[in-house]
């Protein structure tokens, strides 16, 4: 038990730390291992616990990098989808969620090997 524990605080931290650097994906990584070690009706509340606080974590540390115009636009329209989405996990079986993910990811395993100028010519300017 304590060796389990252990494991998902390391590799949670781990998942955490490159979703940081890389703009998210931490519940990606993280589902096949809770769902191997945990309940897998407590896989969704534990992935919302990290990312709640992984969030809450990189507010504080990259608040003064943060455009804060988009964040109030974002979070009032965010909420609503949040609560939709918690009422629709109760109607969704949790291996359909997996294989729906995987499925995600191995489409997009191409934009993996995508180049630095292909990337750049799909790129649209931010607007302030």
């Amino acid at each position: 038990m304590l060796l389990n524990v252990t494991l998902i605080l390391f590799s949670t931290i781990f998942a955490f730390w490159i979703s940081a650097i890389c703009g998210g994906g931490a519940s990606l990584i993280l589902l096949p291992l809770l769902s191997l070690m945990l309940p897998i009706s407590l896989v969704p509340f534990s992935l919302t616990v990290g990312t709640f606080s992984s969030s809450v974590s990189r507010i504080v540390i990259f608040r003064k990098s943060i455009n804060w115009k988009i964040f109030f636009w974002f979070v009032p329209f965010s909420i609503p989808a949040v609560l939709l989405g918690a009422w629709l996990m109760i109607f969704l079986n949790p291996i359909y969620l997996q294989f729906f993910i995987g499925i995600f990811l191995i489409v997009n395993i191409g934009e993996l090997f995508r180049s630095k100028k292909e990337q750049e010519q799909n790129e649209k300017p931010f607007l302030n």
